[in-house]
């Protein structure tokens, strides 16, 4: 995977420029974050991870150093963590002007079944083997459905035409928003459903 850091305001400026890998695994879908504590700085990222490009394996979660993506340090350390089987994760990114407490993990959430599940990620980038990833932990909602009978495609009509829309309901399309009100924190995520009926 290849990332380009910008080093200054202007996007027509220079960049850093950085290349991992990721083994034997093709990194799809990857989202990134920015998740800005005072002593561990981080772009956060999702990726689904596939064999061959095709058998699903999981998502990685992962952060990468970003003061030293920032200053053009060679070689910043990426430190990821394997969820096997599950997939659709989204990182939590900094909405407002106040950061998250300091030495704060990062947040990912995906939807399961009946629940929203969490994970949080502490990189450690002096230390990355101190690093933690801890979780799942479940969060109930109101009941809802996969849309297009389960299968999160295609069945949204548009008026005038034969052709419907993709859902892409099995997977969290949309960013998930953090905000650091002072006296609380708040994270808002959401994805395409169908309402249980009451």
């Amino acid at each position: 995977m290849c990332l380009a850091v910008s080093t200054t305001n202007d996007p027509l400026g220079s960049y850093n420029l950085y290349e991992y890998s990721f083994q034997n695994f093709f990194p799809d879908y990857p989202h990134f974050t920015v998740w800005p504590t005072a002593t561990n700085p981080a772009f956060m990222m999702m990726t689904h991870l596939f064999v061959n490009d095709q058998t699903f394996v999981g998502t990685d979660a992962c952060a990468f150093d970003r003061n030293a993506m920032e200053a053009g340090e060679q070689s910043p350390a990426m430190i990821c963590f394997t969820i096997l089987g599950d997939g659709g994760y989204q990182s939590a990114d900094l909405d407002g002007a106040t950061p998250p407490p300091d030495g704060s993990p990062g947040y990912f959430v995906t939807f399961e079944t009946a629940t929203l599940r969490e994970w949080k990620l502490a990189p450690n980038f002096a230390k990355p083997g101190a690093s933690t990833f801890t979780g799942p932990i479940d969060i109930s909602v109101a009941p809802f459905n996969v849309p297009c009978n389960g299968t999160g495609g295609t069945c949204v009509p548009q008026k005038g035409v034969f052709q419907q829309l993709d859902t892409l309901g099995d997977v969290m399309m949309y960013r998930m928003a953090y905000r650091n009100f002072g006296d609380h924190e708040s994270m808002v995520v959401n994805h395409s459903v169908r309402t249980v009926p009451q």
